[in-house]
């Protein structure tokens, strides 16, 4: 199967009519190409530096390994963004790049002949309005559009036999109009006939300036301005312009990425000139059209019928408002031509602190998480960052389009929002900014909301724990397994319950007292705690009860992981120690699916239950208790003497009983067989000497009462390396550095 191409797109503001025209321009060429769009929107432009950091955040998601060619259109992004992503895209980016604009730098470049249709609107100040001194405002100097703009100003000043007045470098915003009108009012610049600006929001800014100082618009001083916005249109005065077919500009951009991606020529899909719109400001009167107040007020009426805010943030868990999400895409979707998969969010694990293993009051500002939760009403899938998307959404939409936009609030990361559309881009204008901030706001309420609840959580858990050992009390904390199980939930993790019985705390209390017991139970619960990882809890039941609540995607490896740690540590701390009293130790596991739906009630009756049957197990055949010591003793002794005969029939002798009946209350009692524990106590002697001593192969296998042959396959069977491999690892150069 052929490669579908897919192409990165940079846009900015797409509520903006005409920045969705020449987007709608690029994907009419796309698609006909059978490529893949991507489009990176950032939509907050409103001079907050944190809101800034936030929106650039989505420049990390952008892997140009995903992508077979970019365009990149900066004058639909404010400076403060443009450029930042040039600047991104110089360093990173290693495919080919298309900008839109006339911008100098070493990558391909398309643009509207610019300086042609300026030349326009001031031929129609002189041949229509009979103008003879025109003042040209243009953006700053240094910026070959202003440049440009102005060339096209004086083509059309000689080509009518005008002077050209020096023009008036700008900022392509307002600041540079209010000074030209108040220079114009205080009589610093004689009033000329008409004034050229170099875009509308200049011309809109002026036509104020001006009329805020006296001077009327059009009858004293007429004005034009260049790019067609829809602002113009409903401005009163409405003001003349010159509208770029920015769809025309798309098709050629795309076409000019294609011709580089394919190495062949490309043929735009359509052509379409752009459009001088004659309104008031100039003194015409054939394009007074402006929207009836009528529809600003359904507008207005809608944006408060539709009940968004309270649908979103009226939420307690994330899982509500993802379907408080979907239940309002109507919002801005058109649902008779699209669907609920049509929308997804995508969520960084660490998105609310509450539950990061981190500093509550930190938080992520820069990057995504490794792993991503893709979310949508009936979906849920995990998938790393730098695949953009899961594997799946790359094949469910080749051919189409995708549109990413930063979910933040503030500079606080959440994730991204993946809109997939279907041909019609005007679906991701105004509704569809407005829905994503709400949603932005409704996560951060519910952050809010789980950071308090957390606080609550942590009060609530420091009532609950056990004053001897400082665990959490089982039966005290219902908090703790529903929120295991929203974890567990959320990353798709299976649960496990672990139930551990230590056995011999009652011969102990006789023998020694109370506070000798409470003594053992502490060092044990210590124990406990260490042997459980990031994703465990500890928890006492009993006086020599205790459970463990987990999760993990694999619980069964988890749970062998957990009780062997845990064996071998107790191991441990039993023989080496010099614990004077017989202690044994059992322990049973249930794994839990992330989805069943399980009360706390049920898992501690679970627990209490495993714990029963562990008693029960412990329980010595008939006689057996009064062992109980001299088998403590003898299991001591062998850790400690490996090297002697430990044979069940001198085992035997040595406490006077059957073999049947010494096998059963041995494995009883430490869950082991006497084998497995001499085997056990004599390879590990053998580690000992072959990294602390230089004794010879031979020695050691003699001093640890093996056969040399014997040894040498046991250790290799057992370790997984030969004695003499183990020794070189242990002792070797590198082994000082580690």
């Amino acid at each position: 199967m052929a490669h579908t191409k897919r192409i990165c797109i940079l846009l900015s503001r797409l509520y903006k009519h005409a920045y969705r025209q020449l987007l709608r321009g690029m994907l009419d060429q796309l698609r006909i190409a059978g490529c893949t769009a991507v489009v990176f929107q950032m939509n907050e432009d409103c001079g907050n530096d944190k809101i800034t950091q936030g929106e650039l955040n989505l420049l990390h998601l952008i892997r140009f390994e995903h992508f077979d060619g970019v365009i990149f259109a900066p004058y639909t992004f404010s400076a403060a963004y443009a450029g930042t992503i040039g600047s991104f895209l110089t360093k990173n980016c290693t495919v080919p790049l298309v900008y839109v604009g006339i911008e100098t730098g070493n990558y391909l470049r398309v643009w509207c002949d610019d300086r042609a249709e300026f030349a326009e609107l001031v031929r129609h100040l002189i041949r229509v309005h009979h103008c003879r001194r025109i003042l040209c405002l243009t953006g700053p100097a240094e910026l070959p559009v202003a440049q440009n703009r102005c060339a096209g100003y004086r083509d059309a000043m000689q080509e009518a036999g005008l002077p050209a007045d020096e023009p008036v470098y700008g900022d392509f915003w307002t600041v540079a109009p209010a000074q030209l009108a108040a220079d114009i009012a205080a009589g610093r610049r004689e009033m000329p006939d008409a004034i050229v600006c170099g875009n509308d929001v200049m011309a809109l800014s002026l036509c104020d300036a001006l009329l805020a100082h006296g001077i009327a618009v059009p009858e004293q001083i007429r004005i034009t301005g260049y790019d067609g916005d829809v602002e113009g249109r409903v401005h009163v005065p409405s003001v003349t312009s010159y509208q770029t077919s920015q769809r025309q500009l798309g098709r050629d951009a795309a076409c000019r990425l294609l011709e580089a991606v394919t190495g062949q020529p490309q043929t735009p899909c359509g052509q379409e000139d752009g459009l001088l719109l004659c309104r008031e400001s100039c003194g015409c009167r054939n394009e007074t059209v402006r929207k009836d107040p009528q529809n600003y007020l359904q507008l207005e009426q809608g944006l408060l019928d539709d009940h968004l805010s309270a649908t979103l943030h009226d939420t307690a868990t994330l899982y509500e408002l993802v379907g408080g999400i979907y239940s309002t895409l109507y919002t801005f979707l058109p649902m008779e031509r699209f669907g609920a998969d049509n929308f997804y969010l995508c969520l960084c694990a660490d998105w609310d602190s509450s539950h990061a293993d981190t500093d509550r009051q930190t938080y992520r500002t820069e990057g995504y998480s490794d792993r991503m939760t893709f979310m949508n009403h009936d979906r849920q899938e995990h998938y790393a960052a730098s695949e953009l998307l899961p594997a799946s959404v790359w094949e469910q939409y080749a051919g189409k389009t995708v549109l990413i936009s930063a979910a933040h609030f503030l500079d606080r990361c959440f994730g991204c929002f993946c809109l997939a559309l279907e041909g019609d881009v005007d679906v991701c204008g105004f509704n569809y900014v407005r829905f994503c901030r709400e949603v932005c706001n409704a996560l951060e309420l519910l952050r809010v909301r789980n950071d308090l609840r957390k606080l609550i959580f942590r009060k609530y858990i420091a009532q609950s724990r056990d004053d001897l050992t400082g665990l959490y009390l089982l039966d005290q904390c219902e908090a703790v397994w529903k929120q295991a199980a929203e974890l567990a939930a959320f990353y798709g993790e299976d649960i496990y319950l672990a139930a551990i019985s230590l056995g011999g705390l009652r011969e102990a209390a006789d023998e020694a007292g109370k506070a000798a017991r409470d003594q053992i139970i502490v060092a044990f619960a210590n124990l406990l705690t260490q042997c459980c990882t990031g994703r465990e809890q500890a928890f006492r039941v009993s006086s020599g009860g205790f459970a463990v609540i987990g999760m993990g995607r694999e619980p069964e490896v988890c749970l062998e992981k957990l009780t062997n740690t845990l064996n071998e540590q107790f191991r441990q701390y039993y023989l080496y120690a010099g614990v004077p009293y017989p202690l044994h130790l059992l322990h049973a596991g249930k794994t839990v699916p992330a989805m069943q739906q399980m009360s706390a009630e049920t898992v501690r009756s679970e627990i209490h239950g495993m714990l029963h049957s562990l008693r029960e197990k412990a329980a010595a055949p008939a006689g057996g208790q009064i062992y109980y010591s001299e088998l403590a003793a003898l299991r001591r002794d062998i850790f400690l003497h490996p090297a002697e005969d430990w044979s069940m029939e001198n085992c035997c002798r040595r406490l006077n009983v059957s073999r049947s009946y010494f096998h059963r209350v041995y494995r009883s009692m430490f869950g082991v067989t006497l084998g497995q524990d001499v085997q056990q106590s004599r390879i590990h002697q053998a580690q000992v000497l072959l990294v602390s001593t230089t004794d010879c192969l031979q020695s050691i296998a003699e001093q640890c009462g093996y056969e040399y042959v014997n040894f040498m396959r046991t250790f290799k069977r057992l370790i997984g390396v030969t004695p003499a491999q183990y020794r070189k690892q242990r002792t070797g150069p590198d082994s000082a550095a580690e």
